[in-house]
């Protein structure tokens, strides 16, 4: 947002380079999910997620009462 509010900077480029690093990001994850799930169980890839997810909620909870 920042390099789209200053004046000179053209607004298409600005759109073009987030969308790329949107593509690039969404693309990396894809890779690294299919070869993860080569050597990973669903079942084992749920539960860590699982865990993770509730690990970031306790950091949140935590960080945002001190």
């Amino acid at each position: 947002m920042v390099y789209a509010a200053d004046a000179p900077t053209q607004k298409l480029a600005v759109f073009a380079g987030s969308a790329a690093a949107l593509v690039a990001t969404s693309a990396l994850g894809v890779l690294a999910g299919s070869f993860i799930s080569q050597y990973v169980s669903p079942q084992a890839l749920a539960w860590v997620a699982g865990v993770g997810f509730i690990a970031i909620g306790i950091l949140t909870i935590v960080r945002a009462s001190s």
